[in-house]
């Protein structure tokens, strides 16, 4: 790129350098305003002045923007010593390649069309049954929707004017015994999955009725599997500007389901995660928001009670994490409203549905087919790959020649073919498996 010393514009873009342009290159670019550069991987890079005072870097590469939230871009693979397109959006918890996405579609697609459906499962939940705040469009006293804040408020025992100071916002923001980012539940919107081997894959689906305005800080939301300790899925909301945004956000998983890696969280009588019961502590429900999950103390006298599942179960949680607290109880909030000839309705449901498939050996090669040559034959073996579950399975022969063919001998490892005189020629053949 040539570089000038007086500012010029190029397709709409301003380009301004200050200080002699001899030293510059790609790797310093302390004497440059504005602009948009390439470095000696072809990564496009730019720089402004919100780049440098806000963020307090030299520059930000396009990938960087991308991958925060959605986006297409190219990248250096050093193992495969190639460059790969990479894909993300508010779907997918990291960057996937076109690769990585082909070979699962194919994947899951034979699993699915060959498997059976082993479990269906799912919840509605109706958040102004559970509501803490009332609406601000109400003239009554009646709680209909369920604000972020107006539960962090209770958690931390803040009132609505009272002033916050940084140890408290960092209470709710950080976990004090891990340093990790903390991560809420979204209150009584869960999901138990019945115990699973590992032949067993999902689609997990979460739309959730939650609206926002003046948020331009994000608001995370994720698939949260606590038995396993593993994130599923997440998505960011963030607005652009201050007008309000009210839309569902959806949170889908597609794959297999988390296997189990630690007894830490179960009681030390259990002698295996695989027989130790999924447990955990149980919110003090719609009467007091206050008591979650992961916070240590409840505000009332209402006892806290544990949920005990069946062994090798999966507890799936919505989770919601945030960056800033927020005085304003109305700003990040479960409910949809809808205005209809001055009259305004809330729509305040949330779903949670799984739907899980069998991809075991038995049921995974349901449809099998195949050709076979008979050379002045009178009979030839077909043997399966992988030997089904039963003989219960049905055959249809086909051959390339006007002749009366037949099978016999069906077991669960194959079966034989045979011709009424001796073939020349080619039979094809196919199998439907009735799984029971």
């Amino acid at each position: 790129m040539a570089i000038h010393k007086q500012p010029f514009q190029s397709d709409g873009i301003m380009f301004q350098f200050q200080g002699d342009y001899e030293k510059l290159d790609f790797e310093n670019l302390i004497n440059v305003n504005v602009g948009i550069f390439c470095d000696k991987y072809g990564n496009l890079i730019f720089k402004d002045k919100y780049v440098s005072e806000e963020l307090k870097k030299d520059y930000i590469t396009l990938r960087e923007i991308l991958v925060k939230n959605k986006g297409i871009y190219s990248r250096f693979n050093k193992e495969k010593g190639k460059v790969e397109l990479v894909f993300k959006d508010e779907t997918t918890s990291k960057p996937f390649t076109l690769s990585d996405i082909l070979n699962s579609a194919q994947i899951w697609r034979k699993f699915l069309s060959s498997g059976s459906l082993w479990w269906i499962g799912g919840l509605e939940f109706d958040h102004s049954s559970c509501a803490n705040v009332p609406s601000p469009n109400s003239t009554s006293d009646k709680k209909v929707l369920w604000s972020v804040d107006k539960y962090l408020m209770d958690v931390l025992k803040i009132t609505q004017c009272s002033s916050i100071n940084l140890e408290n916002i960092n209470s709710y923001l950080f976990d004090e015994k891990t340093g990790e980012p903390r991560w809420w539940d979204v209150q009584n919107l869960e999901i138990v999955l019945p115990p699973t081997d590992v032949y067993k894959v999902m689609i997990l689906n979460a739309k959730l009725a939650f609206s926002a305005y003046n948020c331009f800080d994000p608001i995370l939301f994720r698939l949260y599997d606590v038995t396993t300790n593993t994130e599923l899925a997440r998505t960011a909301v963030i607005q652009a500007n201050p007008g309000k945004l009210a839309h569902p956000i959806i949170l889908s998983y597609f794959g297999p389901i988390p296997t189990r890696k630690s007894t830490s969280r179960f009681s030390s009588i259990a002698t295996s995660y695989e027989n130790a019961p999924v447990s955990c502590e149980e919110d003090c429900g719609c009467d007091d928001i206050a008591c979650s999950s992961v916070d240590p103390t409840c505000t009332t006298n209402i006892t806290r009670s544990k949920k005990i599942y069946t062994s090798g179960s999966h507890l799936i949680k919505v989770q919601f994490r945030v960056f800033s607290f927020h005085m304003n109880l109305y700003e990040r909030i479960f409910g949809l409203e809808y205005t209809n000839n001055g009259n305004t309705e809330y729509l305040t449901t949330s779903t949670l549905d799984c739907v899980i498939f069998n991809t075991s050996p038995s049921s995974r090669y349901t449809r099998m087919q195949g050709s076979i040559e008979l050379n002045n034959e009178t009979e030839k073996t077909i043997t399966f790959n992988q030997p089904l579950e039963s003989n219960n399975y049905c055959i249809n022969l086909t051959p390339n020649y006007n002749i009366n063919c037949w099978y016999s001998n069906k077991l669960t490892t194959g079966f034989t073919i045979k011709c009424e005189y001796p073939f020349k020629g080619f039979i094809d053949w196919s199998i439907i498996a009735q799984n029971t």
